[in-house]
Protein backbone atom coordinates (compact mmCIF):
# COMPACT_ATOMS: atom_id res chain seq x y z
CA UNK A 1 0.00 0.00 0.00
CA UNK A 2 1.22 3.54 -0.67
CA UNK A 3 2.49 5.55 2.24
CA UNK A 4 1.56 8.91 0.75
CA UNK A 5 1.24 10.98 -2.39
CA UNK A 6 3.82 13.67 -3.02
CA UNK A 7 4.41 16.63 -5.25
CA UNK A 8 7.68 16.55 -7.18
CA UNK A 9 9.26 19.71 -5.75
CA UNK A 10 8.23 19.59 -2.06
CA UNK A 11 10.56 19.10 0.91
CA UNK A 12 10.55 15.90 2.88
CA UNK A 13 9.11 17.69 5.91
CA UNK A 14 5.64 17.96 4.34
CA UNK A 15 3.10 16.13 6.51
CA UNK A 16 0.75 13.44 5.03
CA UNK A 17 -2.65 12.18 6.07
CA UNK A 18 -5.21 9.86 4.55
CA UNK A 19 -8.38 11.13 2.82
CA UNK A 20 -10.93 9.69 0.44
CA UNK A 21 -12.96 11.04 -2.44
CA UNK A 22 -16.35 9.56 -3.10
CA UNK A 23 -18.06 9.96 -6.45
CA UNK A 24 -21.65 9.04 -7.14
CA UNK A 25 -22.89 7.96 -10.58
CA UNK A 26 -26.45 6.99 -11.63
CA UNK A 27 -27.45 5.52 -8.33
CA UNK A 28 -24.24 3.58 -7.77
CA UNK A 29 -21.41 4.74 -5.53
CA UNK A 30 -18.02 5.07 -7.15
CA UNK A 31 -15.32 5.15 -4.50
CA UNK A 32 -12.04 6.56 -5.62
CA UNK A 33 -9.59 6.46 -2.71
CA UNK A 34 -5.92 7.13 -2.50
CA UNK A 35 -3.44 8.22 0.12
CA UNK A 36 -3.09 11.97 -0.35
CA UNK A 37 -0.41 14.26 0.96
CA UNK A 38 -2.00 17.42 2.34
CA UNK A 39 0.38 20.09 1.12
CA UNK A 40 0.63 23.80 1.74
CA UNK A 41 -2.13 25.75 -0.09
CA UNK A 42 0.19 26.96 -2.84
CA UNK A 43 1.47 23.47 -3.46
CA UNK A 44 -2.07 22.00 -3.54
CA UNK A 45 -3.11 24.64 -6.06
CA UNK A 46 -0.11 23.86 -8.22
CA UNK A 47 -0.97 20.17 -8.15
CA UNK A 48 -4.61 20.81 -9.12
CA UNK A 49 -3.69 23.17 -11.95
CA UNK A 50 -1.41 20.54 -13.45
CA UNK A 51 -4.26 18.08 -13.79
CA UNK A 52 -6.57 17.96 -16.84
CA UNK A 53 -9.63 20.17 -16.63
CA UNK A 54 -12.94 18.36 -16.96
CA UNK A 55 -15.63 20.39 -18.69
CA UNK A 56 -19.24 19.56 -19.44
CA UNK A 57 -20.41 21.32 -22.59
CA UNK A 58 -24.05 22.39 -22.49
CA UNK A 59 -26.60 24.36 -24.47
CA UNK A 60 -28.71 27.13 -22.97
CA UNK A 61 -32.07 25.34 -22.98
CA UNK A 62 -30.96 21.72 -22.47
CA UNK A 63 -30.52 19.83 -19.25
CA UNK A 64 -28.17 17.18 -20.69
CA UNK A 65 -24.69 17.80 -22.08
CA UNK A 66 -21.49 16.44 -23.57
CA UNK A 67 -18.01 15.73 -22.25
CA UNK A 68 -14.99 16.07 -24.51
CA UNK A 69 -13.03 12.84 -24.50
CA UNK A 70 -9.91 13.24 -26.60
CA UNK A 71 -11.28 14.77 -29.80
CA UNK A 72 -14.68 13.13 -29.49
CA UNK A 73 -17.84 14.10 -27.64
CA UNK A 74 -19.59 11.78 -25.20
CA UNK A 75 -23.26 12.54 -24.44
CA UNK A 76 -24.26 12.66 -20.76
CA UNK A 77 -27.76 12.56 -19.30
CA UNK A 78 -29.04 15.38 -17.04
CA UNK A 79 -28.38 13.18 -13.99
CA UNK A 80 -24.85 12.37 -15.13
CA UNK A 81 -24.19 16.03 -15.85
CA UNK A 82 -25.06 16.87 -12.24
CA UNK A 83 -22.84 14.05 -10.97
CA UNK A 84 -19.89 15.28 -13.03
CA UNK A 85 -20.33 18.84 -11.78
CA UNK A 86 -20.59 17.57 -8.20
CA UNK A 87 -17.32 15.73 -8.74
CA UNK A 88 -15.61 18.94 -9.84
CA UNK A 89 -16.30 19.33 -13.56
CA UNK A 90 -16.83 22.83 -14.90
CA UNK A 91 -19.82 23.69 -17.11
CA UNK A 92 -19.33 25.58 -20.33
CA UNK A 93 -22.30 26.80 -22.37
CA UNK A 94 -21.76 26.55 -26.12
CA UNK A 95 -23.89 26.48 -29.24
CA UNK A 96 -24.58 23.21 -30.99
CA UNK A 97 -22.38 23.72 -34.03
CA UNK A 98 -19.43 24.33 -31.77
CA UNK A 99 -20.06 21.10 -29.91
CA UNK A 100 -20.76 19.24 -33.16
CA UNK A 101 -17.24 19.95 -34.42
CA UNK A 102 -16.13 17.17 -32.10
CA UNK A 103 -16.69 13.76 -33.62
CA UNK A 104 -19.33 11.64 -31.89
CA UNK A 105 -17.63 8.97 -29.84
CA UNK A 106 -17.71 5.46 -31.27
CA UNK A 107 -17.42 3.91 -27.79
CA UNK A 108 -20.03 5.53 -25.56
CA UNK A 109 -19.05 5.58 -21.88
CA UNK A 110 -21.63 5.27 -19.12
CA UNK A 111 -21.59 7.81 -16.31
CA UNK A 112 -19.76 5.60 -13.80
CA UNK A 113 -17.05 4.88 -16.36
CA UNK A 114 -16.73 8.58 -17.16
CA UNK A 115 -16.36 9.48 -13.52
CA UNK A 116 -13.67 6.87 -13.09
CA UNK A 117 -11.72 7.76 -16.24
CA UNK A 118 -12.01 11.53 -15.87
CA UNK A 119 -11.35 11.91 -12.17
CA UNK A 120 -9.30 8.89 -11.07
CA UNK A 121 -5.69 10.12 -11.25
CA UNK A 122 -2.91 8.70 -13.38
CA UNK A 123 -0.38 7.52 -10.81
CA UNK A 124 3.41 7.46 -10.95
CA UNK A 125 4.67 5.09 -8.25
CA UNK A 126 7.89 6.06 -6.49
CA UNK A 127 9.85 4.99 -3.45
CA UNK A 128 10.91 7.43 -0.73
CA UNK A 129 14.38 7.85 -2.24
CA UNK A 130 12.98 9.02 -5.60
CA UNK A 131 11.12 12.14 -4.56
CA UNK A 132 13.51 14.53 -6.24
CA UNK A 133 12.66 15.93 -9.64
CA UNK A 134 14.38 14.00 -12.41
CA UNK A 135 14.16 10.67 -10.65
CA UNK A 136 12.60 7.71 -12.39
CA UNK A 137 9.45 5.85 -11.35
CA UNK A 138 6.74 3.43 -12.48
CA UNK A 139 3.50 4.38 -14.24
CA UNK A 140 0.48 2.35 -13.16
CA UNK A 141 -1.39 1.25 -16.30
CA UNK A 142 -5.12 0.69 -16.66
CA UNK A 143 -4.74 -3.10 -16.36
CA UNK A 144 -2.98 -2.72 -12.97
CA UNK A 145 0.50 -3.46 -14.27
CA UNK A 146 3.51 -1.16 -13.79
CA UNK A 147 5.71 0.39 -16.50
CA UNK A 148 9.12 1.88 -15.72
CA UNK A 149 9.57 5.52 -16.78
CA UNK A 150 12.74 7.56 -16.95
CA UNK A 151 13.17 10.83 -15.08
CA UNK A 152 12.40 12.93 -18.16
CA UNK A 153 9.32 10.84 -19.02
CA UNK A 154 8.12 11.06 -15.44
CA UNK A 155 8.36 14.86 -15.66
CA UNK A 156 6.29 14.83 -18.89
CA UNK A 157 3.63 12.62 -17.32
CA UNK A 158 3.42 14.84 -14.24
CA UNK A 159 3.11 17.92 -16.46
CA UNK A 160 0.20 16.21 -18.24
CA UNK A 161 -1.58 15.66 -14.92
CA UNK A 162 -0.17 12.50 -13.35
CA UNK A 163 0.37 12.45 -9.59
CA UNK A 164 3.23 10.91 -7.63
CA UNK A 165 2.29 8.28 -5.07
CA UNK A 166 4.94 6.97 -2.67
CA UNK A 167 5.01 3.18 -2.10
CA UNK A 168 7.37 0.86 -0.36
CA UNK A 169 9.48 -1.10 -2.78
CA UNK A 170 7.87 -4.46 -1.87
CA UNK A 171 4.48 -2.92 -2.66
CA UNK A 172 5.64 -1.78 -6.10
CA UNK A 173 7.42 -5.06 -6.79
CA UNK A 174 4.24 -7.04 -6.18
CA UNK A 175 2.55 -5.34 -9.18
CA UNK A 176 3.00 -7.25 -12.45
CA UNK A 177 5.24 -5.73 -15.07
CA UNK A 178 3.72 -4.40 -18.29
CA UNK A 179 3.65 -7.02 -21.01
CA UNK A 180 5.03 -4.69 -23.68
CA UNK A 181 7.36 -1.72 -23.74
CA UNK A 182 5.93 1.76 -24.53
CA UNK A 183 7.79 4.89 -25.43
CA UNK A 184 7.04 7.97 -23.37
CA UNK A 185 4.96 9.37 -26.23
CA UNK A 186 2.93 6.15 -26.33
CA UNK A 187 2.38 6.30 -22.58
CA UNK A 188 1.11 9.86 -22.81
CA UNK A 189 -1.41 8.85 -25.46
CA UNK A 190 -2.48 5.68 -23.64
CA UNK A 191 -2.90 7.31 -20.24
CA UNK A 192 -4.46 10.62 -21.29
CA UNK A 193 -6.17 10.17 -24.68
CA UNK A 194 -9.42 9.11 -23.00
CA UNK A 195 -9.37 12.19 -20.81
CA UNK A 196 -10.84 15.58 -21.64
CA UNK A 197 -8.72 17.99 -23.60
CA UNK A 198 -7.71 21.08 -21.69
CA UNK A 199 -9.02 23.42 -24.36
CA UNK A 200 -12.50 22.67 -25.80
CA UNK A 201 -13.24 24.36 -29.14
CA UNK A 202 -13.94 28.08 -29.03
CA UNK A 203 -17.52 29.16 -29.66
CA UNK A 204 -18.36 30.69 -33.01
CA UNK A 205 -20.95 33.43 -32.28
CA UNK A 206 -22.48 33.01 -35.74
CA UNK A 207 -23.51 29.45 -35.00
CA UNK A 208 -27.21 29.09 -34.25
CA UNK A 209 -28.49 25.71 -35.46
CA UNK A 210 -27.19 22.12 -35.50
CA UNK A 211 -25.06 21.16 -38.46
CA UNK A 212 -27.25 19.94 -41.31
CA UNK A 213 -30.47 21.07 -39.67
CA UNK A 214 -32.87 23.46 -41.43
CA UNK A 215 -32.17 27.11 -40.63
CA UNK A 216 -35.69 28.47 -41.15
CA UNK A 217 -39.35 27.44 -41.23
CA UNK A 218 -39.48 27.00 -45.02
CA UNK A 219 -36.53 24.60 -45.03
CA UNK A 220 -37.89 22.71 -42.04
CA UNK A 221 -41.33 22.30 -43.60
CA UNK A 222 -39.74 21.16 -46.85
CA UNK A 223 -37.88 18.45 -44.92
CA UNK A 224 -41.09 17.33 -43.17
CA UNK A 225 -43.20 17.44 -46.33
CA UNK A 226 -40.68 15.37 -48.28
CA UNK A 227 -40.84 12.48 -45.83
CA UNK A 228 -42.81 9.51 -47.12
CA UNK A 229 -44.49 8.93 -43.76
CA UNK A 230 -46.43 12.21 -44.03
CA UNK A 231 -50.20 12.15 -44.62
CA UNK A 232 -50.80 13.88 -47.98
CA UNK A 233 -54.61 13.63 -48.10
CA UNK A 234 -55.03 17.21 -46.92
CA UNK A 235 -52.64 18.88 -49.38
CA UNK A 236 -55.49 19.94 -51.69
CA UNK A 237 -57.76 21.37 -49.01
CA UNK A 238 -59.48 24.43 -50.44
CA UNK A 239 -58.57 26.73 -47.56
CA UNK A 240 -55.06 25.48 -46.93
CA UNK A 241 -52.79 28.45 -46.10
CA UNK A 242 -55.71 30.89 -46.35
CA UNK A 243 -55.55 33.42 -43.48
CA UNK A 244 -58.11 32.59 -40.81
CA UNK A 245 -59.78 36.00 -41.11
CA UNK A 246 -60.75 35.10 -44.68
CA UNK A 247 -62.54 31.88 -43.68
CA UNK A 248 -66.14 31.84 -42.46
CA UNK A 249 -67.50 29.13 -40.18
CA UNK A 250 -70.14 28.35 -42.81
CA UNK A 251 -67.39 27.52 -45.32
CA UNK A 252 -66.52 24.32 -43.44
CA UNK A 253 -69.78 23.25 -41.77
CA UNK A 254 -72.95 21.46 -42.85
CA UNK A 255 -76.44 21.98 -41.48
CA UNK A 256 -77.04 18.46 -40.19
CA UNK A 257 -75.92 15.97 -37.57
CA UNK A 258 -73.36 14.01 -39.59
CA UNK A 259 -72.58 11.29 -37.05
CA UNK A 260 -75.94 10.95 -35.29
CA UNK A 261 -74.24 9.22 -32.37
CA UNK A 262 -75.72 8.03 -29.10
CA UNK A 263 -75.75 10.76 -26.48
CA UNK A 264 -73.75 10.88 -23.27
CA UNK A 265 -75.24 11.77 -19.92
CA UNK A 266 -75.12 15.55 -19.62
CA UNK A 267 -76.70 15.93 -16.19
CA UNK A 268 -73.63 17.74 -14.89
CA UNK A 269 -71.50 18.35 -17.96
CA UNK A 270 -71.33 19.62 -21.51
CA UNK A 271 -69.34 17.91 -24.27
CA UNK A 272 -67.74 18.77 -27.58
CA UNK A 273 -65.22 16.60 -29.41
CA UNK A 274 -63.41 16.15 -32.70
CA UNK A 275 -61.77 13.21 -34.42
CA UNK A 276 -58.35 13.65 -35.97
CA UNK A 277 -55.93 11.92 -38.31
CA UNK A 278 -52.14 11.78 -38.07
CA UNK A 279 -50.53 14.57 -40.07
CA UNK A 280 -46.78 13.99 -39.87
CA UNK A 281 -43.79 13.07 -37.74
CA UNK A 282 -40.97 15.43 -36.77
CA UNK A 283 -38.12 15.85 -34.30
CA UNK A 284 -39.64 19.20 -33.36
CA UNK A 285 -41.41 20.76 -30.39
CA UNK A 286 -42.52 24.37 -30.98
CA UNK A 287 -43.47 24.74 -27.30
CA UNK A 288 -40.39 23.36 -25.54
CA UNK A 289 -37.80 24.04 -28.26
CA UNK A 290 -39.16 26.88 -30.39
CA UNK A 291 -37.02 27.65 -33.43
CA UNK A 292 -34.79 24.62 -32.83
CA UNK A 293 -35.52 21.93 -35.43
CA UNK A 294 -34.28 18.46 -34.60
CA UNK A 295 -33.98 19.25 -30.92
CA UNK A 296 -36.83 17.06 -29.60
CA UNK A 297 -37.51 13.35 -29.55
CA UNK A 298 -39.69 12.06 -32.39
CA UNK A 299 -43.25 13.41 -32.19
CA UNK A 300 -46.44 12.36 -33.94
CA UNK A 301 -48.38 15.47 -34.96
CA UNK A 302 -52.09 15.77 -35.71
CA UNK A 303 -54.15 18.86 -36.42
CA UNK A 304 -52.19 21.60 -38.19
CA UNK A 305 -50.23 20.18 -41.13
CA UNK A 306 -47.68 23.01 -41.01
CA UNK A 307 -46.73 22.55 -37.35
CA UNK A 308 -42.97 22.51 -36.91
CA UNK A 309 -40.24 23.89 -34.68
CA UNK A 310 -40.82 27.44 -35.91
CA UNK A 311 -44.60 27.48 -35.37
CA UNK A 312 -46.15 30.42 -33.51
CA UNK A 313 -49.73 31.25 -32.65
CA UNK A 314 -49.92 33.50 -35.70
CA UNK A 315 -48.39 30.94 -38.08
CA UNK A 316 -50.69 28.16 -36.86
CA UNK A 317 -53.74 30.38 -37.13
CA UNK A 318 -52.99 31.47 -40.68
CA UNK A 319 -51.13 28.64 -42.42
CA UNK A 320 -51.36 24.94 -43.06
CA UNK A 321 -54.66 23.12 -42.82
CA UNK A 322 -56.25 20.80 -40.28
CA UNK A 323 -56.49 16.99 -40.11
CA UNK A 324 -59.39 17.01 -37.61
CA UNK A 325 -63.12 17.62 -38.07
CA UNK A 326 -63.57 21.15 -39.37
CA UNK A 327 -60.21 21.15 -41.15
CA UNK A 328 -59.15 24.83 -41.36
CA UNK A 329 -61.53 25.93 -38.63
CA UNK A 330 -59.33 23.90 -36.28
CA UNK A 331 -55.67 24.60 -36.99
CA UNK A 332 -54.70 23.72 -33.45
CA UNK A 333 -51.53 21.66 -33.28
CA UNK A 334 -51.63 18.50 -31.17
CA UNK A 335 -48.66 16.19 -30.67
CA UNK A 336 -47.46 13.24 -28.61
CA UNK A 337 -44.28 11.12 -28.57
CA UNK A 338 -44.27 8.52 -31.34
CA UNK A 339 -45.18 4.96 -30.30
CA UNK A 340 -42.34 2.69 -31.48
CA UNK A 341 -42.10 -1.05 -31.93
CA UNK A 342 -38.92 -2.95 -31.09
CA UNK A 343 -37.40 -2.10 -34.50
CA UNK A 344 -38.02 1.63 -34.17
CA UNK A 345 -40.99 1.74 -36.53
CA UNK A 346 -43.80 4.09 -35.50
CA UNK A 347 -47.35 2.76 -35.18
CA UNK A 348 -50.33 4.69 -36.52
CA UNK A 349 -53.45 4.98 -34.33
CA UNK A 350 -56.75 3.65 -35.56
CA UNK A 351 -58.62 6.54 -33.88
CA UNK A 352 -57.74 9.86 -32.30
CA UNK A 353 -60.45 11.63 -30.32
CA UNK A 354 -59.96 15.04 -28.71
CA UNK A 355 -62.52 16.02 -26.07
CA UNK A 356 -63.32 19.59 -25.06
CA UNK A 357 -65.51 19.24 -21.98
CA UNK A 358 -67.05 21.22 -19.19
CA UNK A 359 -67.10 18.53 -16.52
CA UNK A 360 -69.25 19.24 -13.47
CA UNK A 361 -69.61 22.85 -14.58
CA UNK A 362 -66.36 23.97 -13.00
CA UNK A 363 -67.46 27.56 -13.28
CA UNK A 364 -67.62 28.97 -9.78
CA UNK A 365 -71.38 29.16 -10.18
CA UNK A 366 -71.29 31.30 -13.32
CA UNK A 367 -72.23 28.46 -15.69
CA UNK A 368 -70.42 30.01 -18.60
CA UNK A 369 -66.94 30.21 -20.06
CA UNK A 370 -66.16 33.81 -20.81
CA UNK A 371 -62.95 33.01 -22.67
CA UNK A 372 -62.44 29.37 -23.65
CA UNK A 373 -58.74 29.82 -24.42
CA UNK A 374 -56.55 32.89 -24.16
CA UNK A 375 -54.74 33.58 -27.45
CA UNK A 376 -51.36 31.85 -27.69
CA UNK A 377 -52.12 29.44 -24.87
CA UNK A 378 -49.79 26.42 -24.85
CA UNK A 379 -49.99 23.46 -22.50
CA UNK A 380 -48.19 20.21 -21.75
CA UNK A 381 -49.77 17.34 -19.83
CA UNK A 382 -47.62 14.62 -18.33
CA UNK A 383 -43.86 14.61 -17.78
CA UNK A 384 -41.52 13.77 -20.63
CA UNK A 385 -38.62 13.73 -18.19
CA UNK A 386 -40.11 11.19 -15.79
CA UNK A 387 -37.91 8.27 -14.75
CA UNK A 388 -40.61 6.26 -12.97
CA UNK A 389 -44.32 5.66 -13.64
CA UNK A 390 -46.27 8.88 -13.31
CA UNK A 391 -49.35 7.53 -11.56
CA UNK A 392 -50.35 4.64 -9.37
CA UNK A 393 -53.83 4.52 -10.89
CA UNK A 394 -55.56 1.25 -10.04
CA UNK A 395 -58.86 1.28 -11.91
CA UNK A 396 -61.33 3.71 -10.30
CA UNK A 397 -63.13 5.07 -13.34
CA UNK A 398 -64.19 8.17 -11.41
CA UNK A 399 -60.57 9.15 -10.87
CA UNK A 400 -58.72 10.68 -13.79
CA UNK A 401 -54.92 10.51 -13.89
CA UNK A 402 -53.19 12.91 -16.24
CA UNK A 403 -51.70 9.96 -18.11
CA UNK A 404 -52.93 6.39 -18.43
CA UNK A 405 -52.86 3.36 -20.72
CA UNK A 406 -55.31 0.50 -21.11
CA UNK A 407 -56.13 -2.48 -23.30
CA UNK A 408 -59.74 -3.34 -24.08
CA UNK A 409 -62.66 -2.41 -26.32
CA UNK A 410 -62.35 1.15 -27.63
CA UNK A 411 -63.94 3.72 -25.29
CA UNK A 412 -64.81 0.96 -22.83
CA UNK A 413 -61.68 0.15 -20.83
CA UNK A 414 -61.42 2.89 -18.22
CA UNK A 415 -61.55 0.25 -15.51
CA UNK A 416 -58.31 -1.22 -16.86
CA UNK A 417 -56.17 1.92 -16.87
CA UNK A 418 -52.58 1.71 -15.70
CA UNK A 419 -49.44 3.80 -15.62
CA UNK A 420 -47.34 1.94 -18.22
CA UNK A 421 -48.03 0.53 -21.67
CA UNK A 422 -49.53 -2.96 -21.30
CA UNK A 423 -49.16 -5.76 -23.82
CA UNK A 424 -52.44 -5.81 -25.73
CA UNK A 425 -53.95 -8.87 -27.42
CA UNK A 426 -57.25 -9.71 -29.09
CA UNK A 427 -59.00 -8.78 -32.30
CA UNK A 428 -61.56 -6.57 -30.50
CA UNK A 429 -59.11 -4.77 -28.26
CA UNK A 430 -57.33 -1.47 -28.60
CA UNK A 431 -54.32 -0.08 -26.79
CA UNK A 432 -55.43 3.33 -25.52
CA UNK A 433 -53.23 6.24 -24.48
CA UNK A 434 -55.26 8.80 -22.54
CA UNK A 435 -53.99 12.28 -21.65
CA UNK A 436 -55.91 14.86 -19.60
CA UNK A 437 -54.85 18.51 -19.64
CA UNK A 438 -55.15 21.19 -16.95
CA UNK A 439 -58.41 23.16 -17.03
CA UNK A 440 -57.48 26.34 -15.16
CA UNK A 441 -55.31 29.28 -16.23
CA UNK A 442 -53.52 32.06 -14.40
CA UNK A 443 -53.62 34.67 -17.15
CA UNK A 444 -51.43 37.00 -15.08
CA UNK A 445 -48.63 34.45 -15.52
CA UNK A 446 -48.87 34.65 -19.32
CA UNK A 447 -49.83 32.02 -21.85
CA UNK A 448 -46.86 29.73 -21.30
CA UNK A 449 -44.28 28.97 -18.64
CA UNK A 450 -41.84 26.06 -19.00
CA UNK A 451 -42.72 24.73 -15.54
CA UNK A 452 -46.44 24.78 -16.46
CA UNK A 453 -47.19 27.11 -13.54
CA UNK A 454 -49.46 29.17 -15.81
CA UNK A 455 -52.01 26.32 -15.73
CA UNK A 456 -53.46 24.05 -13.07
CA UNK A 457 -55.88 21.18 -12.65
CA UNK A 458 -59.10 22.01 -10.82
CA UNK A 459 -59.44 21.53 -7.10
CA UNK A 460 -59.75 17.88 -6.07
CA UNK A 461 -58.44 16.64 -9.42
CA UNK A 462 -59.62 16.54 -13.00
CA UNK A 463 -63.29 16.26 -12.07
CA UNK A 464 -63.15 18.98 -9.44
CA UNK A 465 -65.94 21.56 -9.39
CA UNK A 466 -63.87 24.75 -9.42
CA UNK A 467 -60.49 26.20 -10.25
CA UNK A 468 -58.09 27.22 -7.48
CA UNK A 469 -57.90 30.92 -6.64
CA UNK A 470 -54.37 31.02 -8.05
CA UNK A 471 -55.68 30.04 -11.51
CA UNK A 472 -59.13 31.63 -11.75
CA UNK A 473 -59.81 31.36 -15.50
CA UNK A 474 -61.79 28.25 -16.45
CA UNK A 475 -61.14 26.67 -19.82
CA UNK A 476 -62.55 23.58 -21.48
CA UNK A 477 -61.16 20.29 -20.21
CA UNK A 478 -59.06 18.85 -23.01
CA UNK A 479 -58.46 15.12 -23.22
CA UNK A 480 -56.73 13.05 -25.91
CA UNK A 481 -57.86 9.46 -26.38
CA UNK A 482 -55.58 7.70 -28.86
CA UNK A 483 -56.39 4.11 -29.90
CA UNK A 484 -54.11 1.57 -31.57
CA UNK A 485 -55.92 -1.50 -32.89
CA UNK A 486 -54.39 -4.81 -31.87
CA UNK A 487 -56.17 -6.50 -34.78
CA UNK A 488 -54.50 -4.15 -37.26
CA UNK A 489 -51.10 -5.37 -36.09
CA UNK A 490 -51.71 -9.10 -36.16
CA UNK A 491 -53.75 -9.37 -32.97
CA UNK A 492 -51.03 -8.29 -30.56
CA UNK A 493 -49.23 -5.12 -29.51
CA UNK A 494 -46.17 -5.91 -27.41
CA UNK A 495 -42.75 -4.50 -26.50
CA UNK A 496 -43.72 -0.91 -27.27
CA UNK A 497 -42.04 2.30 -26.16
CA UNK A 498 -42.62 6.00 -26.58
CA UNK A 499 -39.83 7.86 -28.32
CA UNK A 500 -39.32 9.86 -25.11
CA UNK A 501 -38.65 6.62 -23.19
CA UNK A 502 -35.43 6.14 -25.16
CA UNK A 503 -32.37 7.55 -23.42
CA UNK A 504 -28.74 7.21 -24.38
CA UNK A 505 -27.81 5.44 -21.17
CA UNK A 506 -31.00 3.40 -20.72
CA UNK A 507 -34.40 2.57 -22.14
CA UNK A 508 -37.20 3.20 -19.66
CA UNK A 509 -40.26 0.95 -19.36
CA UNK A 510 -42.76 1.74 -22.10
CA UNK A 511 -44.94 4.72 -21.23
CA UNK A 512 -42.81 6.06 -18.36
CA UNK A 513 -42.39 9.45 -20.04
CA UNK A 514 -45.91 9.79 -21.49
CA UNK A 515 -46.95 13.37 -22.19
CA UNK A 516 -48.78 15.46 -24.75
CA UNK A 517 -48.71 19.02 -26.09
CA UNK A 518 -51.50 21.39 -27.12
CA UNK A 519 -50.99 24.66 -29.03
CA UNK A 520 -54.38 26.23 -29.67
CA UNK A 521 -55.32 27.81 -33.02
CA UNK A 522 -59.10 27.55 -33.42
CA UNK A 523 -61.21 29.84 -35.59
CA UNK A 524 -62.49 32.29 -32.93
CA UNK A 525 -66.11 32.12 -34.17
CA UNK A 526 -66.14 28.32 -34.25
CA UNK A 527 -64.77 27.95 -30.74
CA UNK A 528 -67.26 30.53 -29.46
CA UNK A 529 -70.11 28.45 -30.88
CA UNK A 530 -69.16 25.12 -29.34
CA UNK A 531 -68.31 26.70 -26.00
CA UNK A 532 -71.71 28.38 -25.83
CA UNK A 533 -73.81 25.60 -27.39
CA UNK A 534 -72.03 22.53 -26.03
CA UNK A 535 -69.93 23.28 -22.95
CA UNK A 536 -72.27 25.72 -21.24
CA UNK A 537 -75.72 24.27 -21.90
CA UNK A 538 -75.37 20.72 -20.59
CA UNK A 539 -75.42 19.33 -24.12
CA UNK A 540 -73.64 16.42 -25.77
CA UNK A 541 -72.62 17.76 -29.15
CA UNK A 542 -71.33 14.37 -30.27
CA UNK A 543 -68.41 14.49 -32.71
CA UNK A 544 -67.96 17.78 -34.50
CA UNK A 545 -71.34 19.37 -33.70
CA UNK A 546 -71.10 23.10 -33.09
CA UNK A 547 -74.64 23.02 -31.77
CA UNK A 548 -77.73 20.79 -31.62
CA UNK A 549 -80.64 23.18 -32.21
CA UNK A 550 -80.30 23.57 -35.09
CA UNK A 551 -77.68 20.91 -35.84
CA UNK A 552 -74.50 22.30 -37.37
CA UNK A 553 -71.57 19.95 -37.95
CA UNK A 554 -67.95 20.54 -38.80
CA UNK A 555 -66.98 18.91 -42.09
CA UNK A 556 -65.56 15.42 -41.80
CA UNK A 557 -61.84 14.83 -41.78
CA UNK A 558 -60.37 12.75 -44.59
CA UNK A 559 -59.44 9.14 -43.84
CA UNK A 560 -57.70 6.24 -45.54
CA UNK A 561 -54.15 7.45 -46.14
CA UNK A 562 -52.53 4.87 -43.86
CA UNK A 563 -53.38 1.15 -44.30
CA UNK A 564 -54.67 -0.48 -41.13
CA UNK A 565 -51.37 -2.29 -40.47
CA UNK A 566 -49.12 0.61 -41.46
CA UNK A 567 -45.84 1.17 -39.66
CA UNK A 568 -43.88 4.33 -40.39
CA UNK A 569 -40.52 2.73 -41.15
CA UNK A 570 -37.61 3.66 -38.94
CA UNK A 571 -35.33 3.93 -41.97
CA UNK A 572 -37.63 6.65 -43.36
CA UNK A 573 -38.24 8.46 -40.08
CA UNK A 574 -34.52 9.05 -39.49
CA UNK A 575 -34.44 11.06 -42.73
CA UNK A 576 -36.21 13.75 -40.72
CA UNK A 577 -32.82 14.23 -39.04
CA UNK A 578 -30.29 15.23 -41.74
CA UNK A 579 -27.06 13.30 -41.47
CA UNK A 580 -28.49 10.53 -39.34
CA UNK A 581 -28.78 6.92 -40.44
CA UNK A 582 -30.71 3.95 -39.12
CA UNK A 583 -28.72 1.41 -37.11
CA UNK A 584 -30.53 -1.97 -37.04
CA UNK A 585 -28.28 -3.04 -34.18
CA UNK A 586 -29.63 -0.21 -32.01
CA UNK A 587 -33.01 0.61 -33.58
CA UNK A 588 -34.70 2.51 -30.76
CA UNK A 589 -31.81 4.88 -30.18
CA UNK A 590 -31.56 5.34 -33.94
CA UNK A 591 -35.09 6.73 -34.08
CA UNK A 592 -35.92 8.04 -30.60
CA UNK A 593 -34.10 11.36 -30.88
CA UNK A 594 -32.48 13.26 -33.70
CA UNK A 595 -29.58 14.59 -31.69
CA UNK A 596 -28.96 11.64 -29.41
CA UNK A 597 -25.20 11.46 -29.32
Amino acid sequence: MPTHRVAPSQPRSCRSVNSHRRLRALGSLLLVSACLLLLQPSVRAQDQESRPRVEVMTEATRSDGWVQVGMTRNWVSPECRLNLVAAGALERQLQWRTIARLVKTTSYQRCDALLASLFAPVEILITSDKRADGSDGWARLADGSKHWVSGSCRSELVAAGAVLVEYSWPGIARLPDATSWRSCEQLLVELFSTRPAANPPEEDPSDSVPTGQPSNAAENLALINANRTRNTLFDDNRYRNVPMRDIAVSDLTVNSDIYNEGLLDTTNSGYFRVKCEVSHFAYDDPIVYPGQPGRAHLHMFFGNTAANAYSTFDSLLNSGTGTCNGEDLNRTSYWVPALLDSQGNALIPDQIMVYYKNDNFRLDGANELVSPFPDNLRMIAGNGGATSPQTGFTGDWQAQPAISFSCGPAYNSNDRRQALIPDCYGSENHLEMQIAFPQCVNEAAGTYRPDQSHVSYSENGYYGVRCPASHPTDISSIMYRIFFSADAYGGSLTDLHLSSDIKMDRILPGGTTAHADWFGAWHPDAVAEWVENCNNTQADCETGLLGRNPAVSLVLRKRGFYPSNYRALASELVKLCPGKSYDPADPLRSVGMCRMN
